[in-house]
């Protein structure tokens, strides 16, 4: 018989996990939105963690601050979730850009747009 878990711990469990390869010390907040901006980093960075830390700690502008500070307040939190998943590729965009750039020359980089 398999013994039943606590969504609830799983989920805490869960954020646990995100809050430390995101590289922050300590978290209080939402813990879904928490592993949805850390779901969508690993998929943004292929699950490098050395590329997701330096976007944690990383002014960007359209952010107005460092997502590692950003994610302790509701609000913040709730931005970068956005701003990561907005960045995430439609259905079948990845499949496109694999083809574009199998499909070039040897040493020859494919515009990007």
């Amino acid at each position: 018989m398999t013994e039943e878990k606590d969504p609830n711990a799983v989920l805490d469990q869960a954020a646990n996990r995100a809050s430390a390869q995101l590289g922050l010390a300590t978290f209080s907040g939402d813990p879904l939105l928490l592993v949805r901006a850390h779901t969508a980093l690993v998929k943004l960075m292929g699950g490098d963690l050395g590329n997701m830390h330096h976007f944690m700690t990383t002014e960007h502008r359209s952010l107005n601050g460092r997502p590692a500070e950003l994610v302790h307040s509701p609000a913040g939190l709730a931005a970068v979730v956005d701003y990561l998943e907005s960045r995430q590729a439609p259905l079948g965009q990845v499949t496109e850009d694999f083809m574009a750039d199998r499909d070039q020359p040897e040493g020859q980089e494919r515009d990007p747009l």
